[in-house]
């Protein structure tokens, strides 16, 4: 009963802080999150992703500790803007917001990944919380705060797929290539 008390008091206490979010992609497809630009590789500095924390976001998390995706779930994809049309690269290939289909979907892929793992993590650590059976004591203490942290993780990883959502729809992505 203890522990039920301390994680909804800590969860209750939960403010996200704001902060700006840099995203970028290696050269093999991997997509990188990081809030210190000096963690960004020189290289991929030209290419990199600002993301601001939005400030209509929820200050709290919810008062049990349950996985975010009962609450935030990926945007569905809203009717093509108005003008929206692809254009035809060099190559012939069709390039929607300036990228062609391909580059589109490998970043899409990468970030429901991102989110999809950390979805996972979430159970895992719920699952802990409610049934700490055979977890040292250390361990539980430390269990909530490690939910906290990776919820902001998750609750950032779903904003960016969603951010990338609404790209493709100012860009005119049909909703059959992001996925």
């Amino acid at each position: 009963m203890k522990l039920l008390i301390t994680i909804c008091a800590v969860l209750f206490s939960f403010a996200m802080v704001n902060a700006e979010i840099y995203s970028w992609t290696d050269g093999a497809g991997t997509m990188h999150f990081t809030e210190d630009y000096s963690q960004v590789p020189k290289k991929y500095r030209n290419k990199l992703t600002r993301h601001a924390e939005d400030e209509d976001a929820p200050s709290t998390a919810p008062a049990a500790p349950r996985p975010a995706k009962a609450a935030a779930k990926p945007a569905v994809s809203a009717p093509l803007p108005a003008g929206s049309a692809p254009v035809k690269g060099r190559d012939g290939k069709l390039l929607y917001g300036g990228r062609p289909v391909s580059q589109w979907q490998n970043e899409f892929r990468a970030r429901e990944s991102a989110y999809k793992s950390l979805e996972n993590r979430l159970d895992q650590l719920a699952g802990q919380i409610k049934r700490p059976v055979g977890i040292p004591r250390e361990r539980r203490d430390a269990l909530p705060q490690e939910f906290k942290a990776t919820q902001q993780e998750y609750l950032k990883a779903l904003k960016e797929y969603n951010d990338l959502n609404d790209a493709a729809n100012r860009a005119g992505l049909p909703a059959e290539f992001r996925k």
